[in-house]
């Protein structure tokens, strides 16, 4: 009996896409600690409210990552053999329960800890389904496919996340300095994960008709677009790294003495991963399919990484 419950919580873990649970709580808990600071964070209230919210944006990113599961099957079985609900693990009805326990869950919370951020976990769930479900299923055109991944990972997390932890703070929204290139790097990595993504799992949207970029034009455009596109993201960060060291008026604005040392470590991590990335993308053959599922789980490793970068910025 105990062997059994625990193979069903394997499953379970497997059926949440634990790369997009570890990378939920990892943006959630940075975002936390950018606004309430480390000696501030420490407050019993302070970390009651971010569990909260930290348990409401997990079920939300359970009820997207297995609704799309379970409306994916036939794809699936061609593209990732190995989830649960191809391998029998869990069954189609087992996976619609947990999704919408999920979606209950991050919408019983949400609105418990206020109307704006239940309005914005409520926008996220939206998207989430929409991408997945028919007959709007957005996964089918890259172009919405793309513009929903990134939206939610990009605008609606760093801006809209970072904003509900200020507003439990300051009683007001406040736009902190770190919220604009933090946002549109994640906004720019997250197109990157939407084309990525794709690369492996061309035969099964070839056959069912899921118009990707890898598919519509080939995996080299598609490598090439994600590429060119988070390069630019980081080339921008190191230039606003650049541009807000050489300029003194930040460091007065935040009262942080220590944040010109924070923003050179922070310059010099870019250009470090910005070269690690671009050396991963050019070894990757894209016409094998072990060097793409590499390339991307080392993908996700530089976007757990990017979140911590900020810190030094704290």
């Amino acid at each position: 009996m105990e062997l059994k419950r625990n193979n069903f919580f394997k499953s379970v873990w497997k059926f949440s896409r634990p790369h997009t649970i570890i990378g939920s709580i990892i943006s959630i808990s940075i975002l936390f600690l950018l606004v309430f600071k480390f000696e501030e964070a420490l407050h019993s209230n302070s970390i009651i409210f971010y569990l909260q919210t930290l348990f409401a944006c997990l079920a939300c990113n359970l009820f997207i990552t297995g609704i799309n599961q379970v409306y994916d099957r036939d794809i699936d079985a061609l593209n990732k053999p190995n989830l649960p609900l191809i391998t029998g693990d869990l069954t189609l009805k087992q996976g619609k329960i947990i999704s919408f326990f999920g979606l209950f869950m991050a919408l019983i919370i949400s609105f418990f800890l206020s109307f704006y951020f239940g309005c914005l976990i409520f926008t996220i769930l939206l998207l989430g389904a929409a991408y997945s479900i028919p007959p709007i299923r957005f996964k089918r055109f890259h172009f919405w496919a793309a513009m929903a991944i990134s939206l939610v990972r990009g605008p609606l997390v760093n801006v809209g996340v970072a904003l509900h932890f200020i507003q439990f703070k300051e009683g007001q929204f406040i736009v902190e300095f770190w919220m604009l290139p933090l946002t549109v790097f994640m906004t720019c990595f997250s197109l990157g994960i939407a084309w990525f993504k794709d690369l492996p799992d061309t035969e099964g949207d070839l056959k069912y008709n899921i118009r990707t970029v890898a598919v519509r034009f080939s995996r080299k455009t598609a490598m090439n677009l994600g590429t060119t596109t988070v390069g630019a993201g980081y080339l921008f960060l190191i230039f606003w790294g650049i541009l807000n060291y050489l300029n003194n008026d930040i460091y007065t604005q935040t009262n942080q003495a220590h944040l010109p040392f924070g923003l050179l470590y922070f310059i010099v991590f870019h250009i470090i991963t910005f070269v690690a990335f671009v050396i991963m993308a050019l070894k990757t053959d894209i016409s094998n399919q072990t060097s793409l599922k590499k390339f991307y789980k080392l993908y996700w490793i530089l976007f757990f990484l990017e979140y911590f970068s900020f810190l030094l910025l704290n």
